[in-house]
């Protein structure tokens, strides 16, 4: 880059390239339909920068792996499990730019900007989504547990015969006793052999609320483990929604040589556990395909149960150990006041430029807009996410780019002072302001670094700013500001020698800094052994990052 055009070329084939990456652009998302319960395709105009959770709104979660049956290794191998279900899960969701991180062992964040329904959101990321396919106990072997039952409420009738065979209500109001007898060990030997009893959907009858008990035959004929596809759609009959789904070829086979020997039996669907409405009769063999029933339920419920079979069931089950809604409101208020401040820090740091450093300053100022757009474009480029926190990256990138002029001019002006001509000093200048730019510059690019490898998300939004606004900043202020100079000094004519503000009273001063270092030194450690006193006698006050609790706005 020696020649002038060259550098013109390069410094314009880079703005050409960031202004190209910030046009909007058509892209495809993908929304629920409220109408079917499906995901359709849409197409949207967007500016490439993508806002973070903060200045977007949205749902962050944070989840931890319910370890109690895993040991560590199982544990990691779970997590990782664990995320990549819900990426599949939530890639279907209509989120953009979702975020998905494992931060521990058994811990993982998950971020939807945008997203307006946390409710929803906590159920489908939480939701196990474990599908099993059994065969209702048929013969009469639950009368020694429900005896059981009743001795325990103390109530006769506290279990009555449903209408199916294996099927019996239980009175809402002793649904938690009987929770209660499922966990003790003696009222559970009294099950038959093979046999498990599982909840059903609540139910009116004669004008009281019952829970369905059933009997159920283990293990499972499959699971859904064997499942290749689940898609929402409606009963043409009751117009109710239902989940089709489809088996694997093995899965299939041993459904069909199931279902084929117990022709006339009763067959339960369980999610998670529970029984998803009532068990329907085996007319025939079923193989391959089939419907899962949702009585009662919307359309938008069954494309999410749908979404959260088709992405595979969770290892485990997660807990929500922190929980954070932004609304959309907040976020605008974020991007207002993020923007008016960053706005009137640069309007500062451009007049105080031309104002000391007259014409030169406007050099800067023409640099430092092209820092802005270098940096916006390599966001966009690169497909980093912008938030709060990142716009404060980029005015502390905008302060060290200034600084980096600075430190460029005062050695031009020093080399003016010698007496150089204006070309020389203009060389000087920045070859011996160079060191101590790279210098600041890539310290401080290491620590941001530090700060993206561990850090928390915010903490990560500042640092990838930071490091893009430096590669900028550097860029701009080494090599555009440099440029502009060059053309400045080719033009026709003596070139001029550049003015500064007046500055005489500082100039010369001869202040012996090392002689008063023992008031210096003396002064300062007074003020660092107060701060550790008030350190040791009050202690460290924690926020509710380190605390947790509750955070309102």
């Amino acid at each position: 880059m020696k020649t002038l055009r060259s550098r013109i070329l390069l410094i314009t084939l880079l703005a050409v390239s960031s202004v190209l990456s910030l046009l909007p652009r058509s892209v495809e998302e993908r929304v629920l339909d409220p109408a079917t319960g499906q995901m359709v395709e849409q197409t949207a105009l967007r500016i490439p920068i993508d806002l973070g959770l903060d200045l977007s709104g949205g749902v962050h979660l944070a989840l931890e792996l319910d370890g109690s049956e895993l040991d560590a290794k199982n544990c990691v191998d779970a997590i990782d499990g664990a995320a990549r279900v819900i990426r599949n899960r939530i890639s279907e969701f209509g989120t953009t730019s979702p975020v998905v991180q494992t931060t521990s062992d058994c811990r993982l964040i998950v971020e939807l900007p945008g997203e307006r329904d946390p409710v929803r959101a906590r159920a489908i990321v939480q939701r196990t989504a474990f599908l099993e396919f059994r065969l209702v106990d048929s013969q009469d072997r639950f009368i020694a547990f429900a005896n059981a039952i009743e001795e325990a409420t103390g109530e006769v009738g506290a279990l009555a015969r449903g209408t199916l065979p294996g099927e019996y209500l239980v009175p809402e109001r002793w649904v938690a006793d009987v929770e209660l007898l499922f966990q003790s060990s003696s009222p559970s030997r009294l099950l038959p052999r093979s046999t498990e009893v599982r909840w059903g959907g609540t139910t009116s009858l004669g004008g009281e609320q019952w829970r369905p008990l059933y009997l159920l035959q283990t293990p499972s004929i499959v699971t859904g483990g064997e499942l290749i596809g689940a898609t929402a759609t409606h009963d043409r009959l009751t117009n109710q929604p239902l989940v089709q789904f489809e088996l694997t070829r093995a899965g299939g086979r041993a459904f069909g040589d199931a279902t084929g020997r117990n022709v006339g039996a009763y067959l339960a669907i369980l999610l998670d556990g529970r029984v998803q409405g009532a068990p329907a009769v085996i007319q025939d063999r079923i193989t391959s395909t089939g419907v899962i029933q949702l009585p009662g339920r919307s359309m938008q419920e069954a494309g999410d149960l749908a979404m959260v079979l088709r992405a595979g069931a969770l290892p485990a089950p997660l807990q929500v150990v922190e929980e954070r809604t932004v609304g959309p409101s907040l976020g605008s208020d974020s991007i207002e006041a993020g923007v008016k401040t960053s706005v009137m820090a640069v309007v500062f740091v451009v007049l105080a430029m031309i104002a000391y450093y007259r014409f030169l300053g406007v050099l800067a100022v023409a640099g430092l807009s092209l820092y802005l757009l270098f940096s916006l474009g390599g966001l966009a480029l690169l497909g980093f996410t912008l938030t709060l926190p990142g716009i404060a990256g980029f005015a502390l990138a905008i302060g060290m780019a200034v600084d980096a002029n600075v430190l460029i001019f005062e050695r031009i002006r020093e080399e003016l002072g010698k007496k150089e001509s204006v070309g020389s000093a203009v060389s000087r200048g920045f070859n011996n302001a160079l060191s101590a730019i790279v210098d600041s510059n890539v310290t401080t690019a290491l620590t941001a670094f530090i700060l993206y490898k561990v850090g928390t998300d915010p903490v990560k939004g500042f640092a990838v700013t930071l490091l893009i606004g430096l590669c900028a900043s550097m860029f701009a202020a080494i090599f555009v500001s440099r440029t502009f100079f060059l053309v400045w000094m080719r033009r026709k004519g003596k070139t001029p020698k550049p003015k500064y503000w007046p500055v005489e009273p500082l100039a010369n001063t001869s202040f012996d800094f090392l002689r008063a270092r023992r008031w210096v030194l003396s002064f300062s450690g007074s003020f660092i052994f107060a701060g550790l006193l008030m350190l040791a006698v009050q202690g460290m006050s924690y926020g509710i990052d380190f605390t947790g609790g509750t955070l309102l706005h």
